[in-house]
């Protein structure tokens, strides 16, 4: 499934809140944080929804569904494996996360794995966050 960039987005964040006990977030969460109108918020929002990657909670926000959750975290997984690549490669830590977001959508699942692999199977990357296992 093709994501944007923004989705994306959507989606991680929404993974962090999840971990952090708010499941549940709304349009405003998004306007907030990226300086963007509620109504494109919400617009993403819907498209995640029709993708049924979200479940929609009446009057309340949205949550991840299981595809949304698994989805979410091969990003992370995605992003932290090519993240630690690169700084073995001897980018500093501090590019290697902005680098390795810019990179990420041209990664497939199977380079993903591929590049986990050579690099030697970490289980964190450079920051120190686990690398997710996924399906």
């Amino acid at each position: 499934m093709r994501l944007s960039r923004r989705e994306s987005e959507y989606l991680k964040e929404m993974l962090k809140l999840e971990e952090r006990g708010i499941p549940v977030v709304g349009p405003s969460h998004f306007s907030s944080i990226y300086g963007i109108s509620r109504a494109s918020a919400q617009r993403v929002l819907n498209d995640l929804h029709s993708k049924n990657l979200l479940v929609h909670h009446r009057r309340k926000g949205y949550s991840l569904s299981d595809e949304g959750r698994t989805i979410a975290l091969y990003l992370f997984r995605r992003h932290r494996i090519l993240e630690y690549a690169l700084w073995k490669a001897g980018v500093p830590v501090s590019d290697a996360c902005e680098l390795a977001a810019r990179m990420e959508s041209a990664l497939t699942r199977e380079d993903t794995e591929r590049l986990w692999c050579v690099v030697g199977r970490p289980m964190r990357c450079p920051c120190g966050h686990i690398i997710p296992e996924v399906e």
